[in-house]
């Protein structure tokens, strides 16, 4: 399932009616976006927690950057099959930056999901609590 639909998309690109085969971009085009980053956030986010994310409170926060992030490829494609604002700063790329920011922040930790992480499947007290092994020399330690 992913992560926004069509609507949210259109609803954060401030576009008036739906995407359809007539419109620029398509609704074909924005359901490929739409799959992109999916695609992206499950690859960043998939390097600490186990992808697609399906807890309700974190898919909110994963939906709000997924649908910034596609709007703001929208808004690009309208601007360049139209030529309007090509040469105008898009508001969007400012929240755009926020949601790439904020991506980052979960892949380094900063931003927790509820997500349990992934990790390694062996986990041990010594490495949970940071404790450094001792070993010694001519003992039998095992």
């Amino acid at each position: 399932m992913p992560y926004c639909t069509a609507t949210q998309v259109a609803a954060e690109a401030k576009i008036n009616g739906a995407f359809s085969a007539s419109t620029s971009p398509t609704d074909t085009r924005v359901a490929e976006l739409i799959a992109e980053i999916d695609a992206e956030i499950n690859t960043k986010i998939g390097m600490r927690y186990p992808t697609p994310i399906v807890d309700a409170t974190d898919l909110i926060l994963i939906r709000g950057i997924a649908t910034v992030l596609v709007a703001e490829r929208v808004i690009g494609t309208i601007e360049v099959t139209t030529g309007q604002g090509i040469n105008v700063v898009n508001p969007k790329m400012k929240d755009g930056n926020l949601a790439r920011t904020k991506l980052n922040d979960i892949v380094e930790g900063k931003l927790k999901l509820n997500t349990a992480p992934s990790g390694s499947p062996v986990r041990s007290f010594m490495s949970d609590n940071d404790k450094q092994p001792t070993f010694k020399r001519d003992c039998e330690q095992w």
